[in-house]
């Protein structure tokens, strides 16, 4: 607790016997493998680039394939050089992209660089919707009156605005800690009572996801206080019997087993490398399945769009099959000319590959 005026008045403060850190304990969700992360390998240029390169790419083709002549527009495809060229470079792009994210996957599953959402104290600053709770009644109440950091006074402003300067059985008490399991608050207290109170919440709730802020607010000193009744000879051999305990590596034993199990409530960090599971790989599924149906709502529009084609086509037979009738064979001169259209006609077209003749459409 904090030296005051009014304590100093019926209490004793020896000197300083062990150092604790000012830590912060936060919670995060389990980490497990999201598939969809893995679009962030590029940043949102380079698909915007992409998507535009494709689009421009379309373009280019749908000109080329406006500007060809009627005379060879026939069942014969015709594929230039420039329409290969474009192609090329298409497919260039796309393997540099996937051998890309190929070696990032690779990479982030060698090293899983797990960081918890709240780490420091800026981090808790950065985010207003986090409810920071500290004990009244300790040093850490008047902490950053002597701070010079601008994250430290933010965070204490908003502590007192939101009341959550809590008596320490209050801080420590497992409404609280609900609150920093379901990620609404983080608790910033020092490291011995955070382990303690910590280990006895996960063996009642059985709660993993606690996090330790790997950043210390602050390195504290805590010493003992005395009464002023006890005599100055007894209080000094008293100190002296802490000191050995201290030296003797006999205070941290019993630190370590005071607080409980708590490396049990940890989230994991590791970085060992597991096989993907089912579970891990379907959202690459479901990134196919949605690009399949842009593919299948393209291929409807594409038919929507045929159909005028078709039946134009099929008014073309129809009037070839008149003329056939009334003279007897089909010549090319007797149909009507549609300007810009491609026509094939089913008996002239089937005769022609016999004859050799070279005009398979109407132009």
């Amino acid at each position: 607790m904090t030296i005051t005026i009014d304590r100093s008045t019926v209490a004793r403060f020896g000197p300083a016997v062990v150092n604790t850190g000012f830590t912060i304990l936060s919670s995060a969700s389990p980490a497990h493998f999201d598939a969809f992360s893995y679009i962030l390998a590029f940043d949102r240029e380079v698909w915007l680039l992409l998507f535009m390169f494709l689009a421009v790419l379309s373009l280019l083709m749908a000109v080329r394939e406006g500007l060809r002549t009627p005379s060879r527009r026939c069942p014969r495809r015709h594929v230039h050089m420039s329409q290969r060229l474009l192609l090329a470079v298409w497919l260039v792009a796309v393997v540099v992209l996937t051998n890309s994210f190929a070696s990032l996957l690779k990479s982030n599953r060698a090293v899983n660089n797990f960081r918890p959402e709240v780490d420091s104290i800026e981090d808790i600053a950065e985010r207003p919707h986090l409810t920071p709770i500290t004990t009244s009644g300790t040093y850490y109440e008047t902490f950053d009156k002597n701070s010079k950091s601008e994250a430290v006074k933010k965070v204490w402003a908003l502590s007192r605005r939101r009341n959550s300067v809590l008596p320490m059985p209050e801080a420590f008490s497992d409404a609280t800690l609900t609150q920093v399991v379901s990620r609404r608050a983080v608790l910033m207290a020092n490291l011995d009572s955070l382990l303690l109170h910590m280990a006895n919440y996960c063996e009642r709730r059985n709660v993993r996801t606690f996090i330790l802020g790997r950043q210390p607010i602050e390195e504290t000193q805590l010493g003992y206080a005395f009464s002023k009744r006890l005599p100055e000879p007894y209080f000094r051999r008293i100190f002296t019997r802490f000191r050995w305990i201290m030296e003797s590596g006999l205070m941290t034993k019993w630190l370590d087993e005071g607080t409980g199990n708590w490396r049990s409530c940890i989230q994991s960090m590791d970085t060992s490398v597991h096989s993907l599971s089912v579970d891990d790989v379907l959202p690459f599924f479901l990134i196919w399945a949605v690009w399949c149906a842009f593919a299948c709502c393209a291929f409807l529009g594409e038919l929507a769009c045929a159909r005028t084609e078709h039946r134009q086509s099929r008014e073309m037979r129809l009037t070839a099959k008149l003329v056939t009738q009334k003279s007897g064979h089909a010549s090319h001169e007797m149909i009507p000319h549609v300007q810009g259209e491609c026509r094939y006609l089913v008996v002239p077209l089937f005769w022609d590959r016999f004859v050799g003749s070279k005009h398979c459409c109407i132009a």
